[in-house]
């Protein structure tokens, strides 16, 4: 996707150099992201993760974001039906 390259094109870096779990993250916020109506964008990702290195890979872990920026959180899925 455009979102995926512009991630890659942003930090240059590419396909070859990324862990896969890393990748994983990048293909789970775009898909979050849609299925909530917005558009995913670098600026939004970047709030949220940081590009770091372990051993030979590239890969993307979490910042320390505010709550405040968290609107509702799963705790349970037991009232999934209504």
């Amino acid at each position: 996707s455009i979102f995926i390259l512009n991630v890659l094109e942003y930090w240059r870096i590419s396909f070859g150099q990324i862990h896969p779990l890393g990748l994983a993250r990048v293909l789970h916020f775009e898909v979050l992201c849609r299925a909530l109506g917005y558009d995913p964008s670098l600026l939004l990702f970047r709030r949220f993760f940081r590009l770091a290195k372990n051993g030979d890979w590239y890969t993307f872990e979490t910042t320390q974001i505010d709550t405040c920026l968290i609107s509702s959180t799963v705790t349970t899925l037991g009232s999934w039906k209504d």
